[in-house]
């Protein structure tokens, strides 16, 4: 599968290790395809939970959840299946199809709302922040982050990125 061209503008993985978060960079094997993505994931998610988030432009947020050799995939936009190669791999990956034109006229969440959910974020809760036409894709992840405990290692590896 084509990677997407260009580099993303910040690729975090957030590891749950004793009952606290640790960050760390992505590289770009973890943003090349959803397998290397998946792979790298898996290797940080040993003992228990471990998230990534990459963001694109200002065209998508993929958030991926590896636990257990189990991913969880979710994508804050349906449209951004249209353009970018990683994006449409997980639209696959979901056995979802390809999104109509009544799709596109909207911001529509696609994939696993309930990522979070035993995390304390609960779906419609989440839903309702990924539809928010007023955020972009780093204040998605910021809101991620604040809302499962991160915010302040996020700042930290986000300004670094």
């Amino acid at each position: 599968m084509v990677a997407d061209v260009v580099d993303p503008d910040f690729a975090v993985v957030a590891v749950r290790e004793d009952g606290g978060w640790r960050l760390e960079k992505l590289t770009p094997r973890a943003w090349s395809s959803l397998d290397g993505l998946e792979e790298v994931l898996q290797s940080w998610a040993v003992d228990g939970v471990a998230i990534g988030l990459l963001g694109v432009l200002d065209e998508y947020l993929l958030i991926a959840r590896r636990e257990a050799n189990h991913s969880r995939l979710m994508l804050n936009d349906v449209a951004s299946t249209t353009e970018w190669p990683l994006a449409m791999d997980v639209l696959d990956r979901l056995s979802l199809p390809e999104p109509d034109e009544d799709d596109l006229e909207r911001v529509q969440p696609v994939g696993d709302l309930q990522v979070f959910a035993d995390l304390g974020f609960a779906a419609d809760e989440f839903g309702s922040i990924c539809e928010d036409l007023d955020l972009f894709n780093d204040e998605l992840a910021e809101q991620v982050a604040e809302r499962l405990g991160f915010s302040a290692e996020w700042e930290r590896i986000v300004e670094d990125q």
